[in-house]
């Protein structure tokens, strides 16, 4: 961090008269800049921006940002309502907005990436970061794919990967790490935070040795903790399998039953919620609507899903009925939901309640009971924001 210091102590009162401020070419072709950056010698340095988001500009106009930005990057910033924009954005996996990269113009890949708006001393420290040959994502990424799994490095690359929300990257990293430890490094606090910060494939090996550990990593930290790491890494998955439909393409039946499989052997007490989930969607999926409905009843006798857990589940796969085109089924779904609706106490379950009955009753053709239960949902939500 000594260079952004140094060039913020440069900044001056005088100098503020100068309009100085980071020259950007605005929407640019790619080609044109990365050909200027080649011939200059300089990483580009891109902002991507949007309504939604964007770095202050006031940042831009601070003497020492200007300074080092126009003196060592070419930079350019996109708009993303600009065709152009969408191209770099797609090039780059550039989803939220401010996304901030510093990119080498010869391989294309990132030497930082931040997500987020910056202040003036935290955007010269991470362009001193970008700068520096041994220490920046690119050479930190190399040194690791060489074998160099150093915890100083690896905690540094993970941070940076974080910092970009380079998730799949992250998770790709730890994985690696975990997967290699020995076992007298692996069951301790350090691979316990590696995993809950980086991991979230419930299929792969990394989660499979922590699940074999459990109990191990359960004298060490929190059971809880851990119980709801895992239950949050698998219940994503199981959602979004439980939420296919056709136009989303073919389904992955292989990882639906590895899901299954491991949900079945683990010791964990939430499997049977979480394989209910899968059962209905089978059901659904078989255009099985009457025997999905019957399914939910014994699931609800049972017991395996309450509250929050069970609302959730409740909303998603009662709006299945929406495809079965039973009137009969129809109705059975939508006294279901009142029932639903009248026993649940939060304003916020209720709203949600409310738009599956509007959902179900557009499918039966009631379009006035469909407009009627949204705007009962729309109230019920007002009544949880402002309570």
């Amino acid at each position: 961090m000594w260079l952004a210091a140094a060039l913020l102590c440069m900044a001056c009162p005088a100098a503020k008269s100068q309009s100085h401020t980071v020259r950007f070419e605005e929407n640019a072709p790619w080609v044109r800049v990365t050909e200027r950056a080649m011939a200059l010698g300089r990483l580009i340095f891109v902002d991507c921006r949007s309504a939604a988001g964007a770095q202050p500009a006031a940042v831009y106009d601070t003497d020492a940002v200007a300074a080092l930005f126009n003196d060592r990057f070419v930079c350019v910033r996109y708009d993303m309502d600009n065709p152009e924009a969408l191209k770099i954005a797609k090039k780059f996996g550039v989803a939220e907005f401010p996304t901030l990269l510093f990119i080498d113009s010869a391989s294309q890949r990132d030497a930082n990436r931040i997500v987020g708006s910056l202040s003036a001393e935290e955007l010269l420290g991470q362009a001193e970061a970008a700068l520096d040959p041994g220490g920046n994502t690119i050479a930190l990424l190399a040194r690791f794919e060489a074998g160099d799994h150093d915890p100083l490095l690896v905690d540094s690359l993970l941070c940076r990967l974080c910092m970009g929300r380079q998730r799949d990257r992250g998770q790709q990293v730890a994985c690696m790490v975990l997967e290699n430890l020995p076992e007298e490094g692996f069951v301790n606090l350090r691979g316990w935070d590696i995993f809950e910060a980086h991991v979230h494939d419930p299929l792969c090996k990394a989660t499979r040795r922590m699940l074999e550990r459990r109990q191990a990593f359960c004298e060490i930290t929190c059971r809880e903790e851990i119980d709801d790491k895992f239950y949050r890494c698998i219940h994503a998955e199981v959602v979004a399998l439980s939420s296919w439909t056709p136009k989303a393409g073919p389904f992955n039946a292989q990882r639906n039953k590895a899901l299954k499989t491991l949900l079945e052997s683990a010791p964990l007490p939430f499997a049977a919620g979480e394989l209910a989930w899968l059962a209905m969607a089978d059901l659904a999926r078989e255009g099985n609507y009457k025997g999905m409905l019957d399914a939910m009843r014994r699931i609800d006798d049972e017991g395996s899903l309450e509250g929050p857990r069970w609302t959730a589940f409740f909303i998603a796969n009662i709006e299945k009925l929406a495809c079965s085109g039973d009137l009969g089924l129809l109705k059975e779904g939508i006294a279901w939901i009142d029932l639903q609706t009248d026993s649940a106490a939060d304003p916020a379950a209720k709203s949600s309640l409310c738009r599956s009955k509007a959902v179900l009753c557009a499918a039966a053709g009631d379009s006035a009971a469909a407009a009627r239960a949204a705007a009962r949902a729309e109230e019920y939500l007002q009544l949880a924001l402002n309570p």
